[in-house]
């Protein structure tokens, strides 16, 4: 009778072991697939972020107004959705509740949308006619990366500057004024493409 008995605890004892390297080995995959979506979700959010100042960029915006609407809206508005999202991001987590980590989530997630929905608004209803102006270079200057030297020309105008970099068969010098495509924003502000650099007569 102990032999038997023994016998059927050394085959449960068995038969659990393998069971139990396949729950972990579920779990370590599930916790990888997590951890790649968190990761792929992050650089998502990111790329959202950058691409609201490449709106900027493109624009004779002031650098403040987007930041003025990122601090004042953009931050009001992770708390608050941090706030509301408290159980969905507790779940998301496994139980962990941290308001930290929560704001911190909601910061990479939604913080971006004030000044994108300015900016983006500004450059996609933009009117469609275009007309051809010409800025002369306010200042220029190089810069050394990667072992090459790369030269800039800045034009200003509504007192914003914008920077370009000069193609590698010009130099520097010869380069008087920058012509560029404006096109009038939808909210007022002035979007420019296609600048065109201007040489002195003669280069």
């Amino acid at each position: 009778m102990m032999e038997i008995g023994s016998k059927a605890v050394f085959f449960l004892n068995g038969n659990q072991a393998p069971m139990s390297g396949d729950k972990k080995e579920k779990i370590n995959r599930r916790a990888i697939l997590k951890g790649t979506w968190f990761l792929i979700a992050a650089f998502f959010f990111m790329m959202l972020h950058v691409l609201q100042w490449l709106f900027c960029y493109s624009t004779f915006i002031p650098v403040t107004l987007p930041l003025s609407l990122f601090l004042f809206g953009g931050l009001p508005l992770a708390w608050w959705t941090a706030r509301k999202c408290r159980g969905w991001l507790t779940r998301v987590f496994d139980g962990i509740d941290n308001n930290i980590m929560h704001i911190g989530v909601m910061l990479l997630m939604v913080s971006w949308i004030p000044p994108a929905l300015v900016l983006s608004t500004n450059f996609l209803l933009a009117d469609k006619a275009v007309s051809k102006e010409t800025l002369p270079v306010a200042s220029r200057g190089d810069r050394y990366k990667k072992g090459r030297t790369y030269y800039w020309v800045k034009i200003e105008k509504h007192n914003v500057s914008r920077k370009f970099t000069l193609p590698d068969s010009m130099a520097l010098n010869t380069v008087d004024s920058v012509e560029i495509a404006v096109r009038k924003g939808y909210l007022g502000f002035e979007c420019f493409e296609y600048p065109r650099f201007i040489q002195r007569y003669g280069h």
